[in-house]
């Protein structure tokens, strides 16, 4: 268990272990590494356990939680691959954002939502959903009878948290990474839109790199798709999405301001057909004569 290369915080956490293992359960171990932020033993303290049983499961699930928590993003990582269950963190979401109060989410919630900064009430789900209603405007439609997916719950929390590291790995792991990176890029562009004294000049920064992160990775997945099955890929991205008002992702992209979705070979594509092929045989000719006027009409998710 020791090595003369260990570093001497190292040595006192592997002895702090050892002397205690006897007592110590599976959860104790891993929390205490997770507290040290030492990935490196805790690896060392799965080995020695069957994490494949269901109160194995039960505990790096739990352990998940707390390094999402802590913004642990080697833990979350780890753990996910070793088989973590995301679904534990989705029932936790009120916790999440009572236990990360950050000023400029504070602050948001203080002017876009029935909460009060200095009542001591918890934040809720309700006033969340009145926050996101209020950034993203007229693109945000209900989401009961919607698809869940937790993965992209929690990246949408992070977003508004200002994770970045957090979000690139919960985008990861959508079930759709093109629509979830959408949404992402979509409140961050709303959320750059707010009043400076809840989104500093600090914050706006961070928004901007998550927000160029989150095209990066949106691009680079549309680009993969279309190369390995282009027909599939064109309708992808023509279908329509439930929690965005029924909107084409194309839609989303346009309001999400990100030209470099736009510019994509199956994006241009589908604007092209839409000004040549279907435009004769779908679209009324009051919208033809209107749209060549204002071309931008195209793209709004009423038209």
């Amino acid at each position: 268990f020791y090595d003369k290369t260990d570093e001497f915080d190292s040595v006192i956490l592997k002895a702090l272990i050892v002397r205690e293992e006897a007592t110590f359960s599976l959860r104790n171990q891993l929390e205490l590494a997770l507290r040290w932020d030492r990935l490196d033993i805790a690896r060392e303290i799965l080995k020695k356990y069957d994490t494949t049983s269901i109160d194995g499961q039960s505990v790096v699930s739990l352990i998940l939680f707390n390094a999402i928590l802590n913004d642990r993003t080697n833990f979350v990582q780890f753990l996910l691959n070793e088989g973590a269950s995301i679904e534990h963190c989705q029932g936790n979401i009120e916790y999440l954002i009572n236990e990360n109060s950050c000023p400029h989410f504070k602050r948001l919630l203080e002017k876009h939502s029935d909460y009060e900064v200095n009542s001591s009430m918890p934040v809720n789900v309700d006033q969340i959903d009145q926050l996101l209603n209020y950034i993203l405007g007229s693109w945000y439609g209900a989401t009961s009878g919607c698809e869940s997916d937790p993965n992209y719950e929690l990246m949408i929390i992070n977003c508004l948290l200002l994770r970045r590291e957090m979000v690139c790995i919960m985008w990861s792991r959508t079930d759709d990474p093109v629509r979830a990176g959408l949404a992402g890029m979509l409140l961050l562009a709303g959320m750059m839109k707010c009043s400076s004294y809840a989104i500093g000049t600090d914050e706006r920064l961070l928004i901007k790199d998550i927000y160029l992160a989150l095209e990066h990775l949106t691009v680079g997945t549309i680009n993969r798709a279309y190369k390995a099955d282009p027909r599939a890929c064109l309708v992808s991205l023509k279908t329509r999405w439930t929690r965005f008002k029924n909107c084409p992702l194309l839609n989303i992209a346009w309001g999400a301001h990100s030209k470099k979705v736009l510019a994509t070979r199956p994006a241009q594509e589908i604007i092209k057909n839409r000004w040549r092929g279907d435009i004769r045989r779908h679209i009324a000719a009051w919208k033809i004569l209107t749209a060549s006027i204002m071309p931008l009409l195209l793209f709004l998710p009423s038209f």
